[in-house]
């Protein structure tokens, strides 16, 4: 029985799950402060003493959201195989309406030459397949092309902004309640801010939100006795941004993933 229940925990499993934690940690867990409206100034060796406030997308009106993620993804064994730390690009997109409620067709998104797909409620997503795990090269920048529709108008732009890098996620494969949780990635660069996050399995999480390039945090017993225990997954990620307007407010959105899954006893 505990071999047939391994074997359901795929990589692309694994995967899909990091790229869609990335995506919702940055989109919805959101700083409820007011948004700049000039370009944040590039990460440097003097990094601010508080955090960028991630931009709170859908309280802005008619805005929008390109998105991209290089993400690193620690994969469990799976039938006694060890896999590579799996690196995998994506990007995404959404637009809101004048009520900044509903999002909002913006025709076809293309992004490096890879076409998004649009689901239902008018949200954009590329994601890897099995026979394109890597996805998307960021390595060089993004290149948006945005053929837009009723109330998005179209619009092309190329974003120079390096996708933040860190070391390797540093992090206990097995942590106890009662004591401090320590979650390192070393060196980062790039990165305007810095997310950490602990989520398990009912939805439950704790986030910290780090200044310019921090690269650990420690959840205090305190947090961590929000969780229930068990299998909890770990993200770390770095992001930058910066705010163009093309009849309406668009933010370009730089983030590095780093995630592993641990036992939380």
């Amino acid at each position: 029985m505990r071999s047939n229940n391994t074997q359901q925990i795929t990589p692309m499993k694994i995967i899909k799950f990091s790229l869609f934690s990335s995506v919702i940690l940055i989109l919805n867990a959101c700083s409820k402060e007011d948004i700049p409206t000039t370009q944040p100034a590039p990460a440097a060796t003097n990094a601010p003493t508080t955090a960028t406030p991630t931009p709170n997308f859908a309280t802005v009106g008619p805005a929008g959201v390109c998105f991209a993620i290089k993400s690193f993804v620690d994969v469990p064994p799976v039938g006694g195989f060890d896999f590579p730390t799996i690196e995998v690009g994506t990007v995404g997109a959404s637009f809101w309406d004048e009520n900044a409620n509903t999002l909002v067709d913006a025709g076809a998104i293309n992004c490096n030459e890879k076409s998004l797909t649009k689901y239902e409620n008018n949200s954009y997503l590329f994601v890897p397949s099995a026979s394109e795990i890597a996805g998307i090269d960021l390595q060089s920048g993004t290149t948006w092309n945005v053929a837009g529709a009723a109330t998005v108008a179209s619009f092309s732009y190329y974003n120079t902004q390096p996708i933040p890098l860190t070391d390797e996620l540093q992090l206990a494969e097995t942590a106890n309640k009662s004591e401090p949780l320590s979650v390192s990635v070393g060196t980062v660069v790039y990165a305007d801010s810095v997310q950490f996050q602990i989520a398990d399995s009912e939805g439950h999480s704790v986030l910290h939100v780090e200044v310019a390039n921090t690269g650990s945090t420690t959840f205090t017993p305190t947090e961590l006795s929000t969780l229930t225990s068990g299998q909890m997954s770990v993200v770390v990620a770095p992001y930058n941004y910066i705010l163009q307007t093309f009849e309406r407010p668009i933010f370009f959105v730089n983030i590095t993933t780093r995630s592993k899954m641990m036992t939380l006893e």
